[in-house]
């Protein structure tokens, strides 16, 4: 009887985002940009700086935040938490689901004849990247709608400059394919050689190489496997501080 194929269960999306997650956290250059913008008063200033390394940190921080003070089930949470795709803007509740909107937007009913306070109100609307501002009329029909309203969207996001489009637009993507089990043990052999390197040195994590392959009689392939893999992780944690997971690493 010829036995069945077994499949390999390809990883979830949020086991791939929490890998990600793993590798920042293994990251110096990543820890010390959140503890400067755990510190700084103005976050603000970080997208004015000219240095690229600075620029992808802070993509990176926009999308991920501080992975050194927060748990990463919170984030998965908070990133799924279902968002309105249309936001009525004259529901009583506007505010809340606009929370950046000046309180003016509250005053859309004010005297038509008052033309410069109007100019104010949507120049404050207009302010908000992260939104387009469209006025739809009912009695067209949904695939009309929505066709338009995909047409407006394209052409905004190509005319924008990078400087005003919002987070959500720079969603962070994988490139490559992520062999979730094979990265976690290239992650967990750089972390251990990093304590083990403020303690017993790198004799320990050799031994530990000896003791997984089960025997002590292949030191040259412990040490080419450990190397290897200390190599690989290196290049991943250097391929997230620019953004990208998993990136190239062979």
């Amino acid at each position: 009887m010829t036995p069945k194929k077994q499949h390999k269960k390809r990883p979830t999306l949020k086991e791939k985002y929490e890998l990600w997650w793993d590798y920042l956290t293994a990251s110096n250059k990543y820890q010390e940009f959140c503890d400067i913008m755990r510190k700084s008063s103005n976050k603000a200033k970080s997208k004015t700086s000219k240095s690229d390394d600075w620029q992808n940190l802070y993509k990176t921080w926009q999308f991920f935040g501080d992975v050194f003070k927060d748990d990463f089930d919170t984030w998965w949470e908070k990133k799924n938490k279902r968002k309105e795709s249309v936001i009525d803007l004259r529901a009583t509740d506007v505010k809340d689901k606009i929370p950046t909107l000046s309180s003016d937007l509250m005053r859309l009913n004010i005297s038509k004849d008052n033309i410069t306070d109007v100019r104010k109100i949507f120049k404050n609307l207009f302010r908000d990247s992260r939104y387009i501002f469209v006025a739809i009329p009912v009695d067209n029909t949904m695939k009309q709608i929505s066709t338009e309203i995909k047409v407006i969207k394209d052409r905004w996001i190509k005319n924008a400059s990078k400087k005003t489009l919002p987070v959500q637009i720079h969603q962070l993507k994988f490139s490559g394919r992520v062999r979730v089990k094979e990265l976690y043990e290239y992650l967990e052999t750089y972390m251990n050689y990093k304590d083990a390197m403020k303690t017993a040195g790198i004799k320990s994590i050799i031994d530990a190489l000896y003791y997984i392959e089960g025997s002590s009689s292949i030191e040259g392939a412990a040490q080419r496997k450990f190397y290897r893999y200390i190599s690989k992780a290196s290049q991943i944690i250097e391929n997230v501080e620019a953004g990208t997971f998993p990136g190239k690493y062979h």
